[in-house]
């Protein structure tokens, strides 16, 4: 299908050297991952900034790239991949924006706009940077 030939597509990226294309790659299987419109870059700066897209991110009960807490995880799910973790993330975000908590990204501590956020996302790789400026639409 097309998500799967996407993603195949991530693993394709070459940008930079070993660590930076890792990040790349990874960038891009949570783009492509992430099911909202409009706010796939978001996400990937708010996974940057919660857990630099280690899916084995731990600190206390938070957990994986997005740092979902037990209860979170208990209800959206869980994985041992980015893009598993992705999916989780992405139900939580579409109930958190269905009640209108922060426009869906209200449950992260290093939501869009936020202090913590933008000092995350500046301290990134340049070139992961510049690849997710370049898939604006």
């Amino acid at each position: 299908g097309g998500q799967r030939e996407q993603l195949r597509q991530c693993s394709k990226l070459r940008h930079g050297n070993d660590h930076t294309r890792w990040t790349v790659k990874r960038a891009c299987k949570i783009m492509v991952t992430w099911s909202h419109d409009q706010t796939d870059q978001q996400a990937v700066t708010v996974a940057w900034c919660e857990g630099t897209f280690n899916p084995r991110a731990a600190n206390g009960q938070y957990r994986g790239t997005w740092q979902m807490g037990t209860g979170e995880r208990k209800r959206w799910g869980h994985s041992s991949t980015i893009e598993g973790q992705t999916v989780a993330a992405s139900l939580y975000f579409a109930f958190a924006r269905r009640i209108g908590w922060g426009n869906g990204f209200g449950p992260w501590s290093c939501k869009p706009g936020s202090s913590d956020n933008a000092r995350a996302w500046s301290r990134a790789p340049g070139v992961l940077r510049s690849y997710v400026k370049s898939t604006a639409v």
